[in-house]
């Protein structure tokens, strides 16, 4: 699984970088709009995590989102910044490694759950 997740991301990495020449490498780092993506790629490293029950699906789930969503904003429909492919990968790893743990809440405070598969 380990080296279907290092291909995945390299191919990714290597789509956006076909989309390069309209893509912003100056972007600003802060802002909202990093936030945004830091969390939505927190949410979907957590859920690949859990679908794909691996951190390293989970991982390769946000890297293909996270490219996905910079080529259509190459097309025009957005602005493309590696920064923001950056962040929103870097939230999908930090989601992908507590993607076994799941909060709850409950009428009197939260449940932690931490789900391991045994094999």
């Amino acid at each position: 699984m380990i080296k279907q997740t290092i291909a995945s991301i390299l191919l990714v990495f290597g789509m956006v970088s076909a989309n390069a020449f309209s893509c912003k490498a100056n972007d600003n780092w802060g802002g909202l709009d990093k936030r945004e993506h830091a969390f939505i790629g927190f949410v979907a490293g957590t859920l690949g995590t859990l679908g794909a029950k691996t951190q390293w699906g989970g991982l390769a789930a946000v890297s293909v989102m996270a490219a996905g969503k910079e080529m259509i904003d190459a097309t025009g429909r957005g602005t493309c910044s590696f920064q923001d492919f950056a962040v929103t990968v870097a939230g999908g790893v930090i989601g992908s490694a507590y993607g076994n743990l799941l909060i709850i809440p409950e009428p009197k405070g939260v449940s932690l759950v931490y789900i391991k598969e045994l094999k």
